[in-house]
Parts: structure tokens; sequence; C-alpha cells
């Protein structure tokens, strides 16, 4: 499985291209294009394009027909106690 991709990311990616990937995020078994291309409101070919986009950026891949997102990494804060004044 690839690493988990990075929230910021994410964030630097265009408002379009971030709902494809919130779409995938949605389906842990992945999506295909005929079945994305009803979620999002951009043409086939966009939708194909910014997956594309996506899988460069490490935020998703390709397995046969189906497109994935990859898990964003979460980072946990650093607890108070843990801190040194």
């Amino acid at each position: 499985m690839p690493p988990a991709a990075s929230a910021a990311t994410l964030n630097v990616q265009p408002q379009r291209r971030r709902a494809v990937y919130q779409a995938l995020a949605e389906v842990a078994d992945g999506r295909s294009v005929k079945d994305l291309v009803g979620d999002v409101e951009m043409s086939e070919l966009d939708l194909r394009q910014s997956l594309h986009k996506l899988v460069d950026a490490g935020l998703a891949h390709r397995v046969g027909r189906l497109w994935r997102a990859v898990p964003l990494e979460t980072v946990d804060p650093p607890s108070s106690s843990s801190q040194q004044l």
C-alpha cells in the first residue's frame, strides 16, 4: 500500500481536484470514472485529467479500472506534558 499522503499536499490542489479526492475518499474500495462522473461537476475528460494529477501528487492511485484515494496522514498535536519550559 502506498504511504499516506499529506493534508498539506491536498490543500494546495485546486478546489475541483479536492472535490474529486473527496468523492474518491467516500468509497474505500475505489470508484470507476463512470461512477465518479455523476458525483463531480466536470466533464469526463476533465475528471480523468484531475485523477492523473492526483496520482502525480501522491493523493490517489489506480488499480485496474478503479481509482482510490490515498489516506491522509493524521498529525497528533503534541501533548502539553511533553513540552519542556
